[in-house]
């Protein structure tokens, strides 16, 4: 799986609407968690696990905030 970052910058009437990247955000990772949670490929159970556990950690999303 491949993953590559670049940041959303939505200006409405002037001002940064941040919290509407952190939505985006949101949104794309939680495709991101579905697509690893099917994927077949893994060296071992534990392996997707701890990758799961990351992904699904609030504490890596509040950052962003």
């Amino acid at each position: 799986m491949f993953m590559h970052t670049s940041p959303i910058y939505v200006t409405v009437a002037g001002r940064s609407r941040g919290r509407y990247r952190c939505r985006i955000f949101r949104y794309l990772m939680d495709r991101v968690i579905g697509m690893a949670s099917r994927y077949p490929d893994w060296n071992s159970a534990a392996e997707k696990e701890i990758v799961m556990k990351r992904l699904r950690s609030e504490a890596v999303y509040e950052k962003l905030q």
